[in-house]
């Protein structure tokens, strides 16, 4: 009895497992599946350092890599000069917790230091004489460069932290020491504006390479979506390994008889 029940289950069994291969076998061929291929995000696009405009103009660079600021190929007197004028920028224009002590050693520069300012004042004009022409007109102009080039916002900040530091020397050195202290001095007070001026140029460089792999980009055809295919389900049904070569990729047999 219990052989007769196996036997009538083994019929159902082998009956369904047919069924099921023949609604298999009848399935319609899955449909390629595309995926679009997606480009990797683009760098921001780089933007001028400290705040700059992007139409920043900076002095050219001299052969022996200095830039060419107002500052440079300058007399001993003028050297003086400027020191006094960045001072004067920075006691005018520098705020916060140091402002005080900042400008009350300007003016004790200003007071200690009065022949010596006094005279290399005077020294510029004749210098200025001596060129010829317009030479009032160009003195005030080379002054107002002066003071313009100190007044440059994107260096403000560490330009006032140096000028402090440089007021507070200025103040307490001898006035027979002071046209020796002026060439460091005036090289300090200035390196603030240079090195924004390479971060210019640095910004400038990245820049154009970005501006260079933006246009490469665009003149680049749109790439084409990537398409995975499925094999037919009758080809996934009839698979079986060959023998003779070990091929164990789908075997490309014929359809299931249904």
């Amino acid at each position: 009895m219990a052989r007769g029940h196996f036997g009538i289950g083994a019929r159902a069994g082998a009956l369904a497992i047919a069924a099921m291969l023949a609604g298999c076998a009848t399935r319609p061929v899955v449909a390629p599946l595309a995926v679009a291929t997606v480009p990797p995000p683009r760098a921001a696009r780089p933007q001028p350092p400290a705040g700059a405009s992007a139409e920043q103009a900076i002095p050219p660079l001299d052969q022996d890599g200095t830039y060419r600021t107002i500052n440079r190929a300058i007399s001993s007197a003028a050297t003086i000069w400027h020191v006094r004028s960045a001072l004067n920028v920075a006691a005018l224009g520098c705020r916060g917790a140091g402002e005080a002590a900042l400008i009350a050693d300007y003016n004790q520069l200003l007071a200690s230091k009065r022949a010596v300012l006094k005279a290399a004042f005077a020294a510029t004009e004749a210098e200025s004489r001596k060129a010829g022409g317009d030479w009032r007109d160009a003195h005030d102009r080379e002054m107002t460069q002066t003071y313009n080039f100190f007044a440059q916002p994107p260096a403000k900040e560490r330009f006032c932290a140096v000028a402090a530091v440089v007021a507070a020397e200025a103040a307490a050195v001898p006035p027979d020491g002071f046209a020796a202290f002026s060439g460091p001095a005036l090289a300090r007070l200035e390196e603030p504006f240079t090195d924004f001026y390479r971060a210019y140029e640095s910004y400038r460089r990245d820049l154009a390479a970005w501006e260079a792999g933006d246009r490469a980009i665009a003149a680049q055809p749109a790439p084409a979506a990537t398409t995975l295919a499925y094999a037919p389900v009758e080809t996934i049904i009839a698979w079986a390994p060959a023998a003779d070569t070990g091929d164990r990729r789908l075997a490309s047999a014929a359809p299931v008889r249904r």
